[in-house]
């Protein structure tokens, strides 16, 4: 099945998707943009050449209120109206014109066939009465494409193998992969993965297998006769965090998909491999280009804009695989229909469905049994999260976690035993506050800091302003927190000290003392941006990042607070808010070369040229930036 990534998403989409980026609450229906004396006109080229785009579509978004009066600044779009956008066409040059604008802020976004969707980050226009027309150019990035054959150990070519586009990540614990996109090889074992967007990649061949009871593939028959069997399975495994081929309801397979082996039914993503000489399945070891099941050694393959990427090769062994087998116990016994993964070193676990894992499910008694295992070093997991009140927040979670070295044996008599994960718990406070409260259900969600199968519980902050989370395995977690309407998060403490990065630790016992502060106000920096000659530089990118924290050179950009980004407006200028008190650095640099960053390298290359500032929970900084000469993509 593809990927969710590689369907073309409608242009009717374009105004819905540009909105979410922008802002994600709004409050009030859209209304239209106001009419006005202004025009703007712009160019779609593309990145690689500058040449032009005909047949593009280009949206125009902008804030305004019921009286049609503009949003002066992005702290002041909270609780504003998203006016309805604007689209237009390309014309053979690449050129457009939006006419009869009023004066404000406008976002563009631009989509064409054959490109890269162009919605995030959007290209920020200033428009003034009386003044010279703004213009703006847009650059596209085409899609590229790996291909290449599989073939096994013979070189026979291997048809119908499913083959992986991934997305690498390097940080201090090593090398994981994330899903992309997916081919299939066809009668001659040659797959072509299209529509990839420029980047680095690794491709490989991962072996994704699922071991499911055979009364629980039983009750997955989809015919009309098992619906209601088939439906109270479906609600289980999807309550037990079983996900297959990207949400597909009816890809677990039934009963009459894959091999029946005792009392337990085999299925994997790709070929249906026949049983080896000795009756076990054959299989085969995660395969990444050129040859290799070790993320670290795997070649990284550049994709510029438009770039195709052949013969790349990918030799795959096939051989009888071992079996693990055991059985999961929490607090009440054994865990029926419950999800066990088998992961090797460098699957990113956070991603949906990721590839080159071993799942299985629990009978009724609690065993499980997972077939088709290559030698290598494993985690064995399982883990449980059930929301019991989405008003109070509570819940259960239920978790455990092992090593496991498999060689050339079976391994039997396995006991996961589920433990209680660990709480967290606190306090809101308000400053400056008059009056009751803020109402409105917010949440604390404790984030893993590293992949995992985790699925945390959120916590919901009571009346009185306290909360407490579900429990979570112990380890480092990004607390992430949603804000009160008109309300902005300032900082966090932990019993009277700052918490570094928004990162927690939870031990064996629960953590408490923590306190989260909010504020009417929020802090920014802001700014011109000149080119080499002095001039406004209306073709920057802008980024902020921590200047006091070694996180981000663990490849860990997942803290929302710490970085921000934005293309500079056509006037030269840029404003980004609400950080997380603390030191920054504040760098711009050409908008052909922004696709280089979340990157460590590439962060450390531009703080020679980078202005520090320092941000307290209400600061307001304004600095003037030069565009850094950076190479890249």
């Amino acid at each position: 099945m593809t990927p969710v990534e590689n369907r073309p998403v409608p242009i009717v989409l374009v105004v819905a998707l540009a909105a979410t980026l922008v802002v994600q609450a709004q409050q009030g229906a859209p209304v239209p943009i106001p009419r006005g004396p202004n025009v703007l006109v712009g160019r779609v080229v593309d990145v690689g050449g500058d040449t032009p785009v005909g047949g593009a579509i280009v949206t125009i978004v902008g804030f305004f209120d019921e009286t049609g009066k503009p949003s002066p600044s992005l702290p002041e779009f909270q609780g504003r109206t998203l006016a309805e956008g604007r689209n237009v066409m390309t014309t053979g040059d690449g050129y457009f014109v939006f006419r009869d604008l009023p004066a404000g802020r406008f976002s563009l976004t631009v989509r064409a066939l054959g490109y890269v969707n162009s919605d995030y980050p959007m290209k920020a226009i200033e428009i003034a009465d009386g003044a010279k027309p703004p213009t703006a150019t847009l650059r596209l990035r085409r899609h590229a494409a790996i291909g290449g054959r599989v073939v096994d150990e013979r070189g026979e070519p291997v048809v119908g193998m499913r083959v992986e586009a991934l997305t690498r990540a390097v940080s201090s614990s090593g090398v994981t992969w994330s899903p992309s996109a997916v081919g299939m090889t066809d009668d001659r074992g040659v797959y072509r993965i299209a529509q990839l967007a420029p980047g680095d990649y690794m491709v490989g061949v991962l072996s994704t297998t699922t071991t499911l009871p055979a009364t629980v593939a039983g009750a997955m028959d989809p015919s009309p006769d098992n619906r209601d069997a088939y439906s109270a399975m479906s609600s289980t495994l999807t309550q037990a965090g079983l996900f297959r081929t990207w949400g597909c309801p009816t890809c677990w397979g039934s009963s009459s998909d894959g091999y029946r082996i005792g009392d337990f039914v085999l299925q994997r993503l790709g070929p249906t491999l026949p049983l080896g000489s000795d009756g076990r399945p054959l299989t085969f070891s995660n395969a990444l280009y050129p040859g290799t099941s070790n993320p670290a050694e795997g070649t990284v393959i550049t994709l510029g804009s438009g770039e195709t990427r052949t013969g790349l090769d990918i030799p795959v062994r096939f051989v009888s695989g071992v079996s693990i087998s055991g059985v999961v116990t929490g607090p009440e016994g054994p865990a029926q229909h419950h999800v066990v993964r088998l992961t090797p070193p460098g699957v990113n676990l956070n991603a949906f469905d990721p590839p080159g894992v071993a799942t299985a499910v629990t009978d009724a008694r609690g065993a499980f049994r997972i077939f088709a295992v290559t030698p290598g070093e494993y985690v064995l997991s399982s883990a449980l999260v059930r929301m019991a009140s989405e008003t109070t927040g509570e819940g259960r979670s239920l978790s455990a976690k092992q090593q496991i070295a498999v060689g050339d044996s079976d391994i039997t008599g396995l006991t996961l035993l589920l433990q209680p994960g660990v709480k967290m718990s606190g306090r809101v406070e308000f400053t400056n506050l008059s009056g009751n409260r803020p109402t409105g259900r917010h949440l604390v969600t404790p984030q893993p800091i590293r992949a995992d199968t985790w699925r945390t519980i959120q916590a919901v902050v009571q009346p009185d302003g306290t909360f407490r989370t579900g429990g979570d395995p112990p380890g480092r977690y990004i607390l992430n927190v949603t804000s009160p309407p008109g309300w902005f998060w300032q900082t966090i403490t932990l019993n009277g000290r700052p918490v570094l990065d928004d990162i927690v630790e939870l031990g064996a016992s629960e953590l408490t003392g923590l306190v989260l502060t909010f504020g009417q106000k929020t802090n920014g920096v802001s700014g011109t941006v000149t080119d080499a000659s002095g001039a406004p530089d209306a073709d920057a990118f802008v980024i902020v990042f921590p200047a006091d924290s070694a996180v981000w050179r663990e490849s860990i950009f997942s803290i929302t607070r710490r970085y921000r980004s934005a293309n500079s407006t056509s006037a030269g200028t840029f404003e980004l808010t609400t950080f997380a008190p603390g030191e920054y650095f504040v760098a711009a640099v050409s908008a052909r070369v922004a696709r280089s960053w979340p990157d460590a390298k590439f962060l450390e290359r531009l703080i020679p040229g980078a202005t520090r500032v320092t941000l307290g929970p209400e600061d307001s900084k304004s600095i003037a930036l030069k565009t850094l000469a950076v190479a890249g993509r």
